[in-house]
């Protein structure tokens, strides 16, 4: 019983609708542009809404060459409205049909502003004396969709950058991370080599005083040990060392040279 309730409900409300007065033929002249446009939305049942829908899926390439064609056009007759050549559309054009007719939401678009095709001529035609406003509500629209594609393709464009920045980031700080082990055993293995040598340096000191007692005056040193070293001429060292005898230090100043037999002293000097 609820059902014939709504059933009967559904038919009165329906044939109410179809009863409904049409609309007053003393509309003022400022809402007809408003309302044709309204009228041609409904068109072929596709929207002026579900139109720039479609021509958002275009590629970005593909997008741009259609729309700046589809403005070109739209803007002809809005300039010249009374000739008759911009009112007209070969749509055998091999430009036209690769740039606009094949793609998405522009046969829509152009026949929601007024164009009807007219496959007999090959043409799409803008009859004469045609309402120019759904010309100028598609420019408007495929302004501000343009606008709005190009804003958010820089907001891409600048987070896609960040996010390579970031990568990279991350890539420097990861070979950062894996180079300093190496670093490390690099310092370790140099520091390790330089005091080999300064032990192999020190030995050949202690075997020349020995040789020559003369050169540190006689005196029984226990230790030498290096304070720094240059570059000497001819590819020789210069070894500023401090011999150690109980509290009391004694500075020389010694010239080696490394052979194949290792480091050999030429002279050493005390120093003031």
């Amino acid at each position: 019983m609820d059902k014939a309730k709504r059933l009967a409900a559904a038919l009165r409300k329906d044939d109410d609708t179809a009863r409904a007065p049409p609309p007053s033929e003393t509309e003022p002249a400022s809402s007809s542009g408003v309302l044709k446009l309204r009228k041609s939305s409904l068109l072929g049942g596709v929207t002026w809404e579900r139109c720039m829908e479609l021509l958002e899926l275009n590629g970005r390439r593909d997008y741009e060459a259609c729309v700046a064609t589809i403005t070109k056009l739209l803007g002809n007759v809005l300039a010249s409205p009374d000739e008759p050549k911009f009112r007209k559309i070969r749509t055998s054009n091999a430009a036209f049909a690769a740039k606009v007719y094949s793609c998405k939401g522009a046969p829509e678009l152009l026949a929601l502003a007024g164009f009807d095709d007219a496959p007999e001529s090959g043409h799409l035609v803008l009859p004469a004396g045609a309402d120019l406003a759904p010309l100028q509500h598609a420019l408007d629209l495929l302004k501000a969709q343009a606008a709005g594609r190009a804003e958010a393709e820089e907001k891409k464009r600048k987070l896609l950058a960040e996010k390579e920045a970031s990568a990279r980031s991350a890539r420097a700080q990861k070979q950062r991370e894996a180079a300093a082990p190496a670093e490390y055993d690099a310092a370790v293995a140099a520091a390790s080599q330089a005091a080999g040598e300064e032990e192999e340096m020190i030995a050949a000191i202690e075997a020349y005083v020995g040789r020559n007692p003369v050169a540190v005056a006689g005196r029984e040193l226990d230790a030498f040990e290096v304070e720094r070293q240059v570059a000497g001429p001819g590819g020789s060292v210069v070894l500023y060392v401090v011999g150690s005898a109980g509290t009391q230090y004694f500075e020389y100043t010694v010239l080696m040279v490394k052979g194949d037999g290792g480091w050999t002293v030429k002279s050493m000097e005390a120093g003031d």
